[in-house]
């Protein structure tokens, strides 16, 4: 694919989730979102910086791609599990995401993870398989040997006063290619959805639920 044609490409997409913007009531936001690349600056194009912005966040995966890599290369044998909050209505995404942060750092304080590190959580939502509901929910990466993951449902509910559950595939909680198990977690889809992913209901919800909100954390690491 060219440049000039992936540009088109990216700008029809930078349309379309202005358009959707602009249904929701987000009319500002839809302008800049437009005209995002479309100006160039002493410093190159200018970019609007939103995260539901097709453009930026495609920068902002490639940022967490390497962030993530150079941690995960640090690590000796690093394991990864899925911790995970449901929302109770199809409008609480942003209380299911609480409860997430909320666990994490109540996680923190409990032995053995108040010494597993490093540690990072990367932070994503979803809808639920009958899409009713939202899954709010951390990819935690820790060493092999940190913490018995015959603990860590136990834990993770109490962390979360019996609000979580966890997701341990016995087996493929190793990472075995670093490469495509970055490139998962830094996707777009879960933290900014191309645009048509979502109806309108469901895109105002995200947008108000993931306002100032930061997705990736770690302890212990450089």
């Amino acid at each position: 694919m060219s440049r000039k044609t992936y540009r088109q490409q990216l700008q029809q997409l930078q349309d379309q989730r202005a358009a959707e913007f602009e249904r929701i009531g987000l009319v500002r936001r839809a302008n800049r979102i437009r005209r995002c690349g479309a100006f160039a600056g002493p410093r190159g194009p200018w970019a609007c910086k939103d995260r539901f912005c097709p453009a930026c966040a495609r920068k902002k995966a490639a940022e967490i791609n390497a962030r993530l890599r150079g941690l995960i290369d640090a690590m000796n044998d690093p394991i990864t599990f899925v911790v995970k909050v449901i929302s109770r209505l199809p409008t609480d995404l942003g209380w299911a995401l609480d409860r997430v942060r909320a666990g994490l750092t109540e996680l923190r304080r409990r032995a053995p993870f108040r010494t597993a590190n490093p540690m990072v959580a990367v932070v994503e939502a979803c809808r639920t398989p009958d899409g009713l509901r939202w899954d709010a929910h951390a990819h935690l990466i820790i060493e092999e040997g940190a913490v018995d993951l015959d603990d860590v449902d136990h834990l993770w509910r109490t962390a979360t006063g019996g609000e979580g559950t966890v997701a341990i595939e016995k087996g493929r909680h190793w990472i075995y290619d670093p490469d495509a198990f970055c490139g998962y977690l830094s996707k777009r889809d879960d933290s900014a959805p191309d645009p048509g992913a979502l109806d309108r209901d469901q895109l105002q919800v995200m947008v108000a639920a993931l306002r100032g909100r930061r997705l990736f954390a770690s302890w212990g690491t450089r």
